[in-house]
């Protein structure tokens, strides 16, 4: 937990007294005690399955392609939303392997 400490150099010179310590919650401890929808972890499921999938198993390269189906969500200008599809896999562009995409279980 951080501190603030207060300078007031009006009292530098009295007798010390207690000083009061201000504790400020972090933004990130408030929305864990939020419950989370449906859409929201859909998609913290979505990216932690690209992120735990970002190097080939085969050559360890960073070059890493995902694949998703042709169900994509389309804007009101046809145009689909990214990161609506479905993900099935991955495909690494230096050496062209691919491999399902699964929750990693850790």
């Amino acid at each position: 937990m951080s501190t603030l400490k207060i300078y007031r150099p009006d009292q530098a010179h009295t007798n010390v007294q207690p000083m009061d310590i201000l504790s400020f919650r972090r933004p990130w401890e408030s929305r864990q005690q939020r419950q989370l929808d449906e859409a929201t972890l859909r998609v913290l499921s979505r990216a932690k399955l690209i992120r735990d999938n970002r190097e080939c198993p085969c050559c360890n390269s960073a070059s890493v392609l995902p694949i998703e189906l042709d169900n994509a969500i389309l804007n009101r200008n046809r145009l689909p939303i990214p990161g609506s599809a479905t993900l099935v896999g991955f495909r690494c562009t230096i050496c062209d392997h691919e491999w399902p995409a699964h929750q990693n279980d850790e």
